[in-house]
């Protein structure tokens, strides 16, 4: 890849002054000063931008715990912030958008990624990648629920979800297990029982797990 296309990825600087930065010689190549934007760059290779070492690396993977009133938007929306105000100190965070999105209001893992192959292996319900939430509910579950929301439940509009693996952990406590991707899925469930979701955390996409990432903080893959 080209230097300045890999700069202008990273959003060191806008675009436009990509070549007024590379003629300061504030760019640093494997420790050598570079100011030809036309220059290439490979995997692995040591970027040095206003003193800040950055490995070149195309393929990234993060994990973040999001909290509630963040959105999985990459810019600010109203009163809402971007999960990429979490991620501010990751060089490479320009680079990453969110895999599975959550709702505003919901916390829990995010999984984001620069790697297209991922996005779509783990979004695509034919691959059968989970997803799996912890739900507190604003009402008692009864044995009813729980065996409506492990078949095929009608959520409102008339949309059948996927089969779910369902646990229950106590009276107003579950924990869903989900393959598909559909709008608000998880409250919609609840709510097509007769229930409502009063909290909800994201746990788990496929192998990656929240474990002890606290809320608001990131790490690599």
């Amino acid at each position: 890849m080209r230097l300045d296309k890999y700069l202008a990825n990273l959003w060191v600087v806008p675009r436009r002054q990509i070549k007024k930065l590379l003629k300061s010689w504030e760019v640093l190549l494997n420790m050598k000063c570079v100011d030809s934007p036309s220059i290439k760059i490979q995997e692995g290779d040591m970027l040095s931008v206003y003193g800040q070492d950055i490995e070149v690396k195309y393929l990234v993977t993060l994990l973040v715990h999001k909290p509630k009133s963040y959105i999985s938007s990459d810019i600010d929306e109203g009163e809402y912030a971007s999960y990429n105000d979490l991620i501010y100190d990751c060089p490479y965070s320009q680079l990453v958008h969110v895999a599975w999105r959550l709702d505003a209001d919901t916390e829990g893992l995010l999984l984001c990624t620069s790697d297209g192959k991922l996005t779509q292996r783990i979004v695509h319900p034919k691959n059968n990648c989970e997803k799996e939430y912890f739900v507190r509910t604003a009402l008692p579950i009864n044995q009813r629920m729980v065996d409506i929301l492990v078949a095929w439940v009608i959520m409102d509009w008339n949309v059948q979800a996927l089969l779910a693996k369902v646990e229950q952990l106590s009276e107003n406590e579950l924990r869903i297990i989900i393959v598909e991707w559909k709008y608000h899925q998880v409250k919609r469930m609840l709510r097509a029982v007769g229930n409502e979701v009063s909290y909800l955390r994201r746990d788990r996409i496929w192998e990656w797990v929240l474990w002890d990432l606290k809320i608001g903080e990131w790490k690599y893959v």
